[in-house]
């Protein structure tokens, strides 16, 4: 996606390194990741409208022991369970990365603070993709 939405002199950034892998694109500038995750989420959500069920639906199924244990049935639900999982995630993530993305540095320092220890995959990307793409402006 960063590629994909990559403008101008994003492009020459691009283009003028060595080897340049299309799965190793390194954060570029705050409007190009912002653009990256507003495609994401947008395509997540049309996703997940795709299925007839919720995520919810499924955690009440697979939790309600209806299902029996290692049946085609249950695997199926399971494997549809982790997908919407994924979706749900990248949804709320761009979702509270973007307003991170639009604060001044002095504002974000607090909360990215806060994100810091590396418990999750958003904390994990506060730290390496947000505070330096904000850091630098």
């Amino acid at each position: 996606m960063r590629l994909i939405h990559a403008q101008d002199s994003e492009l020459m950034l691009l283009s003028s390194s060595d080897g340049l892998k299309l799965d190793d694109i390194e954060p570029i500038s705050i409007r190009n990741e912002i653009a990256a995750l507003t495609n994401i989420r947008k395509v997540a959500a049309e996703t997940l409208a795709f299925y007839p069920e919720t995520l919810e639906h499924d955690r009440k199924l697979l939790a309600s022991g209806e299902l029996v244990m290692f049946s085609n049935k249950r695997n199926c639900v399971v494997q549809r369970h982790g997908e919407k999982e994924v979706l749900v995630w990248l949804c709320e993530c761009a979702d509270k990365a973007i307003p991170f993305l639009q604060m001044a540095w002095k504002d974000l320092k607090r909360l990215a603070a806060k994100h810091n220890n590396g418990a999750s995959g958003f904390d994990f990307y506060v730290t390496s993709v947000v505070v330096p793409l904000v850091k630098r402006g």
